[in-house]
C-alpha cells in the first residue's frame, strides 16, 4: 500500500456511538442524564469537528461530550416517553456522523494543502 493511500485512509473518521453501554442516572427528581461510549478514533480534530458541528447547529446542543472518558451525554426530563428519548439518541447518532464528516472533510483539507505545499 503506498503512503498516499494510507494517509487517505488514516484521515477518514469513523467514530460510533455504542448503544449497549447505554447508562441512565437521576439528577434528581425532574432530569436524568443518558451516558454512552464513543468508540472509534477520536481525537483533537475530531473534537472540533464536534464543537463545529454543536455551535452551528442548534438542535445538537444538548449533548455534551467527555472525550478522556470516552463518552457523549445529555439530559431530559423523567416524563420524557420512551419514544422522546429514541429521538433524542438518533439525534446523537446523526450528531456523531457529522462530526465524522467534518473531521474527515478537515483532514482531507489539511492533508490536501500540505500536498500543495510539497
Amino acid at each position: 500500500m503506498t503512503a498516499k493511500r494510507e494517509s487517505r485512509e488514516q484521515s477518514v473518521y469513523g467514530v460510533w456511538v455504542d448503544m449497549s453501554t447505554l447508562r441512565r442516572e437521576a439528577l434528581g427528581p425532574l432530569f436524568g442524564r443518558i451516558s454512552l461510549a464513543l468508540r472509534g478514533p477520536f481525537d483533537a480534530l475530531w473534537q472540533e469537528s464536534c464543537l463545529f458541528v454543536r455551535r452551528d447547529l442548534e438542535a445538537f446542543s444538548r449533548f455534551h461530550l467527555d472525550l478522556p472518558g470516552g463518552q457523549i451525554s445529555f439530559t431530559f426530563r423523567l416524563t420524557d416517553s420512551l419514544a422522546e428519548v429514541q429521538a433524542v439518541l438518533q439525534r446523537l447518532e446523526l450528531f456523531v456522523e457529522l462530526a465524522n464528516l467534518h473531521a474527515t472533510s478537515s483532514a482531507a483539507a489539511a492533508h490536501e494543502g500540505l500536498r500543495m505545499r510539497a
